[in-house]
């Protein structure tokens, strides 16, 4: 048997899933923690809109709004209004006393507050429902802020966890739609990532962290920590002076002149997310600020997280097709991304993100959003079946509100030359380094890797074919000509190591001094490039004449039948 407490709890996320129509979900949650709230009445007169949700999840405590903004990012779970909807939802809540915030600081840093502090405003800057911050001062005239987390919150969130845990274990074992979108693997998800912006020490390494990848970005200010004045509910760090993008309107943009601003921030966060493979969650435009010598001020990094390198390049190649209206590429890329289903409709799926990709083309530039648009192939995603990552959904939350960050500092910003400028500068700039000394060795280990493999992996061919487990199904071959073919490409291949090997051997050599020049360069090292031109013209040569031979002898059969 439940304790009241906890019993009146679950009646309230009872009475809010009768309210917006899932009492399926209710009597799996009766079932399972064996108290009968399946018989919860829910006020519907006062509407269940997307602004009622927010209304509702906002009256449920901090936990809720946290939920909330989360599924703002799923458009694989809500429709597109309640998306929109809970993206405006905000923690601004009554600030605690000043007397308390300081009781906390004295028992967190171990001192009086007036032994760490010269000044300590008593009204907060902000107060939201996880923390507050003052502005103060350091004894050697040092301004910053002070981030104070509220007392007993930890308990709280974590008692909501639990139930939300309880709760959605028994929707995923009970229902359809819980088998389906394993709400369960979501509020764990989710449970991680409140759990890392409750521990302030985690967002001091976020403000390190993110400072140095955009320490080449000399228009965005990361403000640093103090490292002596951080602890898991108190964060001390450099204070931003300047005014959010929020509250900036047109008069203010003239005057300050900070269209080109927006360039550069969504340059700086593309550099975070395919170079660094940091993704700053919630850059809305109350946590970016204009400094008063007109550059960015990133604040609130309690949300950041990390994507793998191979997910960036397959995201970046997305990015591009999506931008350069190629729909099919976008669909055959984005299809890698995602987990089937059995009823996975891989058809329908292509047929879909197609479709968007070409109506997104037809759009004034300036009207189309990269942010947008991804959010509305994972909604595809949901609809044919596949299962999206999670970091489908961050990103495209993120590039939204990135959108919306830069159209208020400039009205015409059009984020689709943005991008395509970014994405061929970073390839040629790929493209340039891979010569280097370090990369050429990298491939040669690679190589070698291959090397000692293979023959293992064709033992097990062999073994697999004596013991007859290998089938192949062959219709309609002429053999002559696969024999042919085959020999054609494996003659192919042998070329292509061979001038591999040339371009690896030249670049080794130009690093070597050498008393033979040509042009000023290593002689070997010019021969071998040289060579390795010839080579590669005779290939370009013979494989467009075998093609021609082989169209006109196609040709010919054509018109014999």
């Amino acid at each position: 048997m439940l304790d009241a407490s906890k019993l009146e709890r679950y009646r309230q996320l009872g009475a809010l899933l009768v309210k917006y129509g899932r009492r399926d979900f209710l009597e799996a949650v009766s079932a399972e923690i064996g108290d009968d709230i399946a018989s919860v009445d829910a006020n519907t007169e006062s509407g269940r809109g997307p602004e009622d949700l927010v209304s509702d999840l906002t009256e449920l405590g901090p936990t809720f709004v946290k939920l909330g903004q989360m599924l703002s990012t799923r458009a694989d779970l809500l429709s597109q209004p309640y998306l929109d909807a809970l993206a405006t939802l905000q923690d601004d809540v009554e600030a605690i006393p000043v007397e308390t915030a300081q009781a906390l600081l004295t028992e967190e840093l171990g001192v009086k507050p007036s032994k760490v502090f010269a000044t300590f405003e008593k009204r907060p800057l902000a107060a939201a429902s996880l923390g507050q911050v003052h502005r103060a001062t350091l004894h050697d005239g040092k301004t910053v802020v002070v981030k104070i987390q509220r007392p007993n919150i930890r308990q709280q969130i974590a008692e909501d966890l639990e139930i939300l845990e309880t709760l959605t274990s028994a929707i995923d074992r009970h229902t359809e739609f819980g088998r389906q979108y394993e709400l369960t693997r979501l509020v764990g998800q989710f449970k991680a990532a409140l759990m890392e912006e409750l521990d302030y020490r985690q967002e001091a390494q976020n403000l390190v962290t993110l400072g140095e990848a955009l320490a080449g970005h000399s228009e965005i200010v990361v403000p640093a920590p103090v490292h002596d004045l951080v602890t898991s509910r108190v964060l001390v760090m450099d204070y931003v002076e300047g005014r959010s993008v929020s509250s900036l309107g047109p008069l203010a943009r003239m005057e300050a002149e900070i269209e080109p601003l927006a360039r550069v921030l969504c340059e700086a966060y593309l550099d975070q997310i395919v170079v660094e493979g940091l993704v700053h969650c919630d850059p809305h435009p109350g946590n970016v600020l204009v400094t008063n010598d007109n550059r960015l001020g990133l604040i609130d990094l309690g949300m950041v997280t990390q994507i793998e390198a191979d997910f960036r390049e397959r995201l970046l190649r997305v990015l591009l097709a999506l931008c350069e209206g190629r729909g099919r590429d976008v669909a055959e890329l984005a299809l890698e991304f995602g987990e089937r289903r059995a009823d996975a409709n891989i058809d329908g799926f292509i047929e879909a993100v197609s479709e968007l990709v070409t109506k997104r083309a037809r759009l004034p530039r300036s009207e189309r959003k990269l942010g947008m648009s991804l959010l509305r192939i994972v909604s595809i995603f949901a609809r044919n079946g596949i299962r999206p990552p999670v970091e489908i959904s961050l990103l495209g939350k993120t590039l939204l509100l990135l959108d919306e960050v830069a159209r208020t500092l400039d009205p015409d910003f059009d984020p689709d030359a943005v991008f395509e400028n970014y994405a061929h500068r970073l390839v040629r700039q790929r493209f340039t380094s891979g010569f280097d000394t370090a990369n050429v060795m990298g491939r040669l280990l690679e190589a070698n890797r291959f090397v000692q493999r293979t023959p293992r992996q064709l033992e097990r061919i062999f073994e697999s074919l004596a013991r007859g487990e290998m089938r192949f199904r062959v219709e309609s071959i002429d053999e002559a000509r696969l024999l042919t073919s085959l020999e054609r490409i494996g003659n192919r291949i042998t070329v292509g190591l061979i001038l591999s090997a040339l371009i690896v051997g030249g670049a080794l050599l130009m690093r070597v001094d050498t008393p033979w020049t040509l042009l000023g360069y290593p002689a070997l090292a010019i021969v071998l490039f040289l060579a390795a031109a010839l080579i590669g013209f005779g290939l370009v040569v013979q494989v467009v004449f075998a093609e021609r031979r082989e169209n006109s002898m196609r040709r010919k059969r054509t018109r014999r039948r």
